[in-house]
């Protein structure tokens, strides 16, 4: 009998994008598996359209909005007590191919056989230029940074290959990774949130993987604001601090400076200094938190930080914005100063 998957899907404000993508689910011709919606207290009518349309559909009235981090951690609890061996969580905003679930999970059996897989995604596509990638797999920058891999290319892989970050638009999360691992870091709250998760499975040695066969539509917008880089801001600064070894860290003090330099004059630039600060203000006040936790993920580390580094980037390529002072200041300065860190990591 094939693996019970459970499809997770978290809604804010997502009675829009509700219908295309709960009959592309709805189509899939993998036969065992079910489907949980929340909505994530946007309180737009989206579980009463769900429940008229949609019976089959489990659902799920959040009375507080906990984040993509808090409601998926929600319903991952849910499912795997309810007997699945895999979760797909996936955004709301999405069409789906109809061999999604199928190639996903195959994907993650067939490398099962010589790696200990961690998370499986589908490729991304764009929605508004079908043709053309949203991502195969995301890029972790040593400084924490995250970007989209081969944005806006034709260029699908032939076959299934390794990543170093899964998309949070949608993975496959096996019961044992779930047990190992745990869920989201829930103080992100949103953002990042999908390359921690990636990078802590990274750091219990897991392989993470782009299913070739798996494909869907992202209605992806690129857009930056206060609030979304707030969010972004803080969550790097914790992942950095999380999960880098405190020789690590002393190590990348001129990286870390320059990093700092650099965002503190872009975000004031740009007119956005007060969420740059707010970001330092949030990490300040929870140090003892963040310690605490930190302290939990190092105990169960079982990969160097050298040869985690060693994966990430050391050039900021972010497809989405051609900024000819990170092409020609910052990543030359990055090189320079990765080519001497990794020395002695």
């Amino acid at each position: 009998m094939k693996s019970k998957v459970i499809v997770l899907i978290l809604g804010y404000n997502d009675l829009n994008n509700l219908k295309e993508c709960l009959d592309s689910v709805e189509d899939q011709d993998y036969s065992n598996f079910e489907v949980y919606f929340a909505d994530n207290n946007s309180r737009d009518g989206s579980v009463e359209f769900v429940k008229k349309n949609y019976p089959k559909v489990r659902t799920f009235q959040f009375e507080t909005n906990s984040g993509y981090t808090g409601g998926n951690n929600i319903l991952l609890d849910k499912a795997f007590k309810n007997g699945a061996e895999f979760c797909l969580v996936m955004n709301a905003d999405v069409v789906v191919d109809r061999k999604m679930i199928s190639g996903l999970v195959n994907t993650y059996q067939k490398e099962s056989k010589n790696n200990k897989v961690g998370l499986v995604q589908p490729v991304i596509m764009l929605y508004d230029k079908p043709d053309r990638i949203n991502t195969i797999g995301n890029e972790i920058h040593y400084m924490g940074f995250g970007y989209c891999g081969n944005y806006l290319s034709k260029q699908i892989p032939k076959t299934d290959k390794r990543v170093i970050s899964v998309s949070g638009t949608a993975m496959l999360i096996s019961k044992n990774y779930y047990k190992d691992i745990g869920g989201f870091d829930e103080s992100f709250f949103m953002y990042n949130e999908d390359q921690n998760y990636s990078w802590r499975g990274l750091m219990r040695d897991y392989k993470h993987f782009l299913s070739v066969r798996a494909k869907l539509w992202h209605k992806y917008s690129f857009s930056k604001n206060k609030n979304k880089l707030y969010y972004s801001e803080k969550n790097r600064l914790m992942m950095v601090l999380k999960n880098y070894n405190l020789k690590t860290l002393v190590l990348m003090i001129p990286s870390i400076l320059v990093t700092e330099v650099f965002t503190l004059g872009y975000f004031f630039f740009k007119g956005w200094g007060g969420s740059k600060i707010n970001a330092y203000k949030y990490v300040y006040l929870h140090l003892m938190q963040l310690y605490r936790e930190r302290q939990n993920i190092l105990k169960t580390k079982k990969i160097h930080d050298r040869e985690i580094i060693k994966l990430f980037s050391y050039q900021l390529n972010f497809s989405e914005v051609d900024n000819v002072l990170i092409r020609y200041i910052v990543n030359p300065i990055y090189y320079v100063l990765y080519k001497v860190f990794i020395l002695f990591v």
